[in-house]
């Protein structure tokens, strides 16, 4: 799957909560645990280290539950969406444990929270739309595909400084899923914008 650019924007998270009860811990306790496991997740999905991320992941997972996230901390929700997003990445690109309809269910709770937490027009939403975009196209459902880019394409637009890497990576997304539709004249439009930029 094509990287969308912008890793630097997130940091990594975690999902489903164990009772502090379980973990005899304190709720700060669980907290450190599930940000700590989510970091080491993510740092070993940059490492590719898939079946150790994998296991980071859900452990970071277990320690909070996205039925409470309106009550925790911001920091808590947007590491949080960060998992979703690494927990994504891994169902959708590793063999191991490649399943799309999870990976799509994941990643569109991760576009829910993410517009609450940082708002519709955030570029961590058009992050999230954009890989939810590359399963529908894999899928096979391009028209739904196409509508994803277009709008992830519309918060970037709507940046005064967009990420060029992003832009150009979304340009061209939406250019290929146009052109698999027979729109020729918009894919070469939308392609004509990418070759546009860095």
């Amino acid at each position: 799957m094509p990287t969308f650019p912008d890793e630097d924007a997130r940091s990594s998270a975690s999902s489903k909560r164990l009772e502090p009860g379980h973990l005899n811990a304190k709720p700060q306790t669980v907290n450190n645990v599930f940000f700590k496991t989510a970091k080491l997740g993510h740092e070993l999905l940059q490492a590719k280290k898939y079946r150790e991320a994998m296991c980071c992941c859900r452990a970071a997972f277990l320690c909070k539950s996205k039925a409470d996230m309106d009550a925790e901390s911001r920091d808590v929700q947007t590491v949080f969406a960060d998992l979703l997003v690494d927990i994504g990445v891994l169902l959708m690109t590793n063999e191991e444990f490649s399943d799309n309809e999870r990976a799509m269910e994941v990643l569109h709770s991760c576009i829910e929270l993410r517009r609450a937490t940082e708002g519709p027009d955030d570029p961590l939403v058009a992050d999230a739309l954009y890989r939810l975009a590359y399963l529908y196209t894999t899928n096979g459902d391009l028209q739904y595909a196409c509508e994803l880019l277009l709008e992830a394409l519309s918060i970037l637009l709507s940046i005064s400084q967009p990420n060029q890497r992003s832009l150009k990576a979304t340009w061209t997304a939406l250019g290929r899923v146009q052109e698999s539709l027979g729109d020729i004249s918009d894919a070469k439009s939308s392609l004509r914008e990418a070759s546009k930029l860095a």
